[in-house]
């Protein structure tokens, strides 16, 4: 499946990105694996059937076009970097300039790009992966729900103290029932609906864990779940390309849990 997908890479050439929450916002979607991401992670909208598109065909938005638009491509939407590894970087390489994602503790991926890591992936409320060597992390994202907050404090606490960015991610829940039903509404995001938090319940969270807008943010708005009126990945890519430059990653694979 690996091969077939990066072979069959040209008759996607022409194919412009199509994520309506990402439209507008100088960061573009990049997918070379094909099928489910074998992650699994709770609440994925990937791999419960809630995705945009067919995850059977790759999405590989036109290098030439991303290049001369000087976007910046987002590595793996929908799926992790480390599946497929070899063939995300083979693709990454048509770009100028990348960045990964990943919930492995797995983040050399040579001079192509940094990584965005999302440290509690499949065990959202129960494990936070703290990893002490961060430096070709561009951010850490951290998925936070209403009553996971002091596992997401721990991760804050680690990381913003190694000047690591940190993303929090406002969890989302499709399910018949909400766990906590006082601080959640059923409303459509961007396609589909689900159990969002409410806007004070967000602002609670947001005090809580000393969201200042620079070390601590949020992924989205409290207007908007849109990424051209949030800005933090464009940022942040940003930040961290004028600070090493594109081809000035030192670090490798190595590294230490805590």
């Amino acid at each position: 499946m690996e091969g077939q997908s990066y072979l069959d890479l040209k008759q996607f050439s022409g194919w412009q990105p199509c994520n309506p929450k990402m439209v507008g916002s100088g960061v573009v979607a990049c997918r070379p694996q094909v099928g489910p991401c074998p992650n699994r992670c709770a609440d994925c909208f990937f791999g419960h059937g809630r995705y945009y598109e067919d995850i059977w065909t790759p999405h590989i938005p036109d290098p030439k076009w991303v290049n001369e638009n000087h976007l910046i491509v987002r590595m793996n939407d929908g799926n992790d970097s480390n599946y497929c590894r070899e063939m995300v970087m083979e693709v990454a390489k048509m770009y100028n300039r990348v960045f990964f994602n990943t919930s492995k503790p797995q983040f050399d991926f040579g001079n192509l790009g940094p990584v965005v890591f999302t440290a509690n992936g499949r065990n959202t409320d129960g494990d936070i992966v703290l990893v002490e060597s961060c430096s070709n992390l561009m951010t850490v994202r951290i998925r936070l729900n209403t009553w996971n907050v002091e596992l997401v404090r721990r991760g804050v606490e680690h990381y913003t103290a190694r000047d690591v960015p940190v993303l929090l991610t406002f969890m989302a829940y499709y399910a018949e029932k909400c766990y906590d039903p006082d601080s959640y509404e059923w409303k459509k995001r961007t396609k589909n609906p689900y159990w969002c938090v409410k806007p004070e319940a967000r602002i609670q969270l947001e005090e809580q864990l000393g969201v200042d807008g620079n070390l601590i943010r949020t992924c989205t708005t409290r207007e908007s779940h849109f990424c051209k009126d949030c800005g933090n990945c464009k940022l942040l890519y940003e930040r961290w390309e004028s600070k090493h430059g594109r081809w000035k990653i030192d670090q490798k694979s190595e590294v230490q849990e805590g």
